[in-house]
């Protein structure tokens, strides 16, 4: 048996030095999401306070658990808790509780902490309409709490309010935690939404912990390991029916949590839609409860590709509108390329790039407009590779003032060893869509193609009893031997009969052995037959 601290550092080969120890501890700490002190003038007083503001977050919440179970003043929170299908048990798992201003400030008291430490709970904003507790806990560590407001909320006022700290609901997803399975990260919108389902058996399930997404949350979800993100909003139908250009329709919603995913170079992104179950809206919290936990997880399978979404729910729908009066015009129709195109370029990968192009182009109404895959495919390519080079231009000029400013420090081997490590990466920014095309997955076609158009065998001009010595295309051919038997004096032969019965061919002959020179007049030699 092993500490966890004593596997990291047999995992990542680490030392016992006191350097790799706070390594290890730090690799443990960054997936509960705690921070350590790592660096030799931390305050050891803001520590202390971060510890004890944990403390009595959990003692606070510990409390709201029991009255939620014992304070007569709960009832109307339990009965809104049991019309919403949750049992005991589960009510427990999501450690839901009931807010008391009065009460938790003297239960904290009397358990000894400090008027400041209480203040600096933020429960003095949360007004007395708001019982039901909900802990907010992101990255492993519990930030604060949301509380919601039983019935309708005063005028003006939200149905949540939070006690949390500038910039908690920042740092990550509520309910995130290290990530289980196939490492897909399903993001719904409401809190309570993310806990129910968690708790009915729904690993890797997140809520915005707000009205959209910041590239904090993704990077700290990467961290925690995120492979893929399953974007699953509510369902709004009255919302579906609002212009395309209204930034309220859900289109929009979904469509501003792609672009923060992609801006941090992920692109496996999937959106999941649930069904119009009647009424204002369906959320994963009543679908489950009307539906099952088993139909909630067959609409998270059925996901589609964020470019799938793109393409039928934010590209084409303006022109079906179009054509459902006329034919799109010419000014129509190149709009329609442009979006495709710049669609096109945001996705990294060349097999989903390919399988984009191809949904499009095999569309009835794009066939008609004529617009080919391979003309697509032309387009996209030289693009991409025109941002590839932008981006290297963008890279290396950030990497040179870098360097500079260092330099400008009195620092030069600080700025050598900068330049050693990042020019390499940015050398290879311009060939992303030429590697890319490695990647693409060969067809039958392209095999069939590829060997008819293979080049013919060549012959050498050599038999050896009376068979031909052909040197075969798309092959290396060797000949080997020891020291003075005669390989270059061969090879040399080789090239000239190819060259005489090939003339419309290039022959290139390389020598580690003998200078230009030498091999030029031995080669005359063997042409004119003798010796000049």
């Amino acid at each position: 048996n092993l500490s966890l601290v004593d596997y990291i550092k047999r995992r990542e080969n680490l030392s016992d030095s006191k350097e790799d120890i706070l390594k290890a501890v730090k690799i443990l700490a960054d997936i509960v999401g705690l921070k350590i002190p790592d660096s030799p003038d931390w305050d050891p007083e803001a520590y202390k306070r971060a510890e004890s503001r944990a403390q009595i977050l959990e003692e606070a919440n510990q409390y709201f658990i029991y009255c939620l179970n014992n304070d007569s003043g709960a009832d109307k929170v339990r009965y809104y808790l049991k019309d919403r299908g949750y049992s005991l048990d589960e009510i427990s798992e999501m450690e839901l509780g009931y807010y008391s201003k009065d009460k938790v400030y003297k239960y904290l008291q009397d358990k000894g902490f400090t008027e400041s430490q209480i203040k600096d709970l933020n429960f003095d904003r949360i007004g007395s309409s708001y019982k039901l507790s909900i802990p907010y806990r992101s990255g492993g560590s519990l930030k604060g709490f949301n509380f919601r407001v039983i019935g309708e909320p005063p005028a003006g006022s939200p149905k949540y309010l939070n006690s949390l700290k500038d910039g908690d609901k920042k740092e990550g997803f509520f309910n995130l935690s290290g990530l289980k399975g196939d490492k897909d990260l399903i993001i719904v919108e409401g809190e309570l939404d993310s806990l129910s389902a968690k708790v009915r058996g729904i690993d890797n399930i997140v809520s915005l912990g707000g009205s959209s997404v910041n590239d904090k949350q993704i990077q700290t979800a990467l961290r925690l390991g995120a492979k893929s993100f399953t974007i699953c909003l509510d369902r709004e139908p009255d919302k579906d029916l609002l212009p395309l250009e209204d930034p309220n329709n859900p289109v929009n919603k979904v469509n501003r949590v792609i672009e923060v995913i992609l801006v941090n170079r992920v692109n496996n992104i999937f959106i999941a839609e649930l069904p119009d179950l009647g009424g204002d809206k369906t959320d994963p919290d009543s679908f489950i409860r009307d539906k099952g936990v088993e139909s909630f997880k067959e609409v998270i399978r059925g996901a589609i590709s964020y470019y799938e979404f793109i393409l039928y729910k934010k590209i084409l729908p303006k022109y079906k509108l179009i054509r459902e009066e006329r034919q799109l015009r010419a000014k129509e129709i190149k709009d329609l390329k442009e979006e495709v195109v710049e669609t096109g370029l945001r996705i990294s990968d060349p097999t989903d790039r390919d399988r984009f192009k191809k949904i499009f182009t095999d569309l009835p109404e794009i066939k008609e407009l004529g617009i080919l895959e391979e003309s697509l495919s032309e387009v996209i390519d030289s693009l991409s590779f025109k941002r590839d080079k932008e981006r290297q231009d963008r890279e290396l000029r950030d990497l040179l003032i870098e360097a500079k400013g260092l330099q400008d420090k009195g620092e030069p081997d600080k700025a050598l060893e900068l330049l050693n490590k990042k020019v390499n990466e940015v050398k290879l920014q311009d060939k992303a869509t030429e590697f890319n095309k490695i990647l693409v997955t060969t067809n039958e076609g392209e095999v069939k193609e590829r060997i008819q158009n293979k080049p013919d065998r060549l012959i050498s001009g050599y038999s050896i009893n009376g068979e031909e010595i052909l040197l075969p295309s798309g092959a290396l051919s060797i000949f080997t031997a020891p020291t003075s038997h005669c390989k270059t004096a061969l090879l040399l032969n080789l090239a000239l009969n190819i060259a005489e019965r090939y003339p419309d061919k290039k022959i290139y002959f390389f020598s580690y052995e003998e200078d230009r020179d030498s091999i030029l007049f031995r080669a005359l030699n063997i042409y004119l037959g003798r010796d000049i």
